[in-house]
Parts: structure tokens; sequence; C-alpha cells
């Protein structure tokens, strides 16, 4: 005897959706730490609980930082261009299923706005990356920390140091709270 198929639909009563979660959870890092070991890939995933706190998992053999790195190192273009690909197999699959699959069909539809979704998220890549030209000019100046004579500019600096510090201590306690849950 099988088990019995489930409907998907969110769970109303709250501390059933927190069980529930800390179930699933479990399931999914267990999988993906199998699947990192079985393919040697790194895998880092954020999964937030229905009470909002975050969980981190990254693979064992690459720091989080390592993984980010690869990740960011990867040009704008060349995600696009993965992503376009990504879309024209998903078409080919569509036309020659007999049967429709409904996952393909959701991720294509333009009624559900997936695709203006990725064209925001392009758009906002890019106005990231203007945004990280902006902090790399910043960070230029503390080459020659001497040299800069204006005053604006270290204003600038010093303001970009403070939230630069805040930023890391978050991260860290992030960190120490996931890691402190892995135990």
């Amino acid at each position: 005897m099988g088990r019995k198929k489930l409907d998907l639909k969110q769970i109303e009563c709250p501390k059933e959706r927190g069980s529930k979660y800390s179930k699933r959870k479990k399931g999914i890092l267990k999988k993906a730490e199998e699947l990192a070991l079985l393919c040697d890939i790194n895998i880092m995933m954020i999964l937030i609980s229905p009470t909002e706190k975050p969980t981190l998992f990254h693979t064992r053999t690459r720091s989080l930082s390592q993984i980010l790195k690869e990740f960011l190192s990867t040009s704008i273009q060349e995600r696009e261009e993965r992503r376009a690909y990504t879309t024209k197999v998903l078409e080919k699959l569509v036309e020659t299923n007999d049967a429709e699959d409904p996952i393909v069909i959701d991720y294509l539809s333009p009624d559900r706005g997936e695709v203006i979704q990725d064209d925001i998220k392009v758009t906002e890549l890019r106005e990231n990356r203007k945004l990280l030209d902006e902090k790399t000019s910043i960070l230029e100046g503390w080459k020659n920390v001497a040299e800069v004579n204006d005053l604006g500019q270290l204003n600038i600096m010093e303001n970009y140091l403070a939230s630069s510090i805040s930023h890391i201590k978050n991260i860290l306690k992030v960190i120490q709270e996931e890691q402190q849950i892995m135990i």
C-alpha cells in the first residue's frame, strides 16, 4: 500500500505549519547534502521559517565566502545566457511533450508574470552592478587615504566603514546562530 497523494496548499494552523516546516527542512537539508556529496557540487540555501527565522545551509567542502565569490564571479551576461538557454529548453519540452507538464507551462505562461519577474531581476542586477561600481570608486579612495583632500569623501568613507562593520557583525551573528542550530 503506497502513500496517499497530498494536496499542496498552505497549512492554516501556525503550529502545524511550524511542525511541518521543521520536518521538511531536515529532509531538504539532508537531500542537499547528499546531492553535494554524490555530485561533488556546491550548494547554498537560505530557508526562512514561518516565524521568519533564517536558516543558512552550504556544503561543508567549501566555505560560504568561497561559494559566494564563485557565484558573484559569473557575469550578468552569462547568467542571462543561462536563463535564456533554460527557457529555450523548456519551450522545446512543451512543444514535444504530448501530455502537457503543468510545471513547465506555469513557468512559461506570461500571465503568471514569470518572464516579467525575470526582467525585473535583470534590472535589479544592473542596478546592483551600478551600486557596486559606485562602492568600488569609494573604496579606491582607501588606497591612498593620505591623498584624499575632500571632506565629503572622508565622510562617505567613514559612513561606509561604519555600515560595513555593522553589516559584518550582523552576518557573523547569523552564522553563529546557524552553527549553534547545526550542532
